[in-house]
């Protein structure tokens, strides 16, 4: 499995964790999916699924520094493909 899948795998079980595993898989959540509008995150569920992102990658990640340093247009347009590629290169904008 490459990389991404990966990760986007393992975020999607922590996302399951947050918001339910029957949520997700009713979802049909791709990596293009964006938090806010498509997965339909409310705030107090981001802040529990960062600190979840952070339990998992903190050791070379800060997931919820990233998050308090975006506008907050940013955070409502964050798409999964945007985590992952910040678990795998860090403050990026790939």
């Amino acid at each position: 499995m490459e990389q991404k899948e990966q990760i986007f795998a393992e975020l999607m079980q922590l996302l399951g964790e947050v918001i339910g595993p029957e949520v997700v898989r009713e979802q049909n959540i791709t990596p293009d999916s964006v938090c806010s509008k498509d997965i339909e995150m409310d705030s107090i569920e981001l802040v529990k699924y960062a600190e979840k992102v952070n339990e998992k990658y903190g050791e070379t990640r800060d997931f919820p520094k990233w998050l308090s340093e975006m506008p907050m247009e940013q955070i409502t347009s964050l798409k999964m493909s945007d985590i992952v590629n910040f678990i795998i290169h860090g403050d990026t904008e790939n």
